[in-house]
């Protein structure tokens, strides 16, 4: 199966867990800094699986900068944004 390029926007972050949720046309994804990657709200990403999880290079349009991330989740509605942000 070839992969086709995801985009989204960083549309929240947990900076205390470091986790992110990036909006995009299939719902939310959910990813884990596991090390640094500068990221604001409003930034464009783009990646290249929306079904992988797991270890993947994001790559940060906005910055022109990329990092290895934790895929948490794909698909996410906006009502589990909380939850899987691991906010109060």
């Amino acid at each position: 199966m070839i992969a086709m390029r995801r985009f989204g926007i960083v549309t929240a972050i947990n900076p205390m867990r470091r986790m992110v949720a990036l909006s995009s046309e299939e719902g939310y994804t959910i990813i884990e800094l596991l090390t640094y990657f500068d990221l604001e709200v409003g930034d464009e990403i783009f990646w290249d699986s929306g079904i992988e999880l797991g270890m993947q290079r994001f790559c940060n349009l906005t910055k022109g900068s990329s990092n290895e991330v934790y895929v948490q989740s794909h698909g996410v509605q906006e009502s589990q944004l909380r939850k899987q942000l691991l906010l109060p």
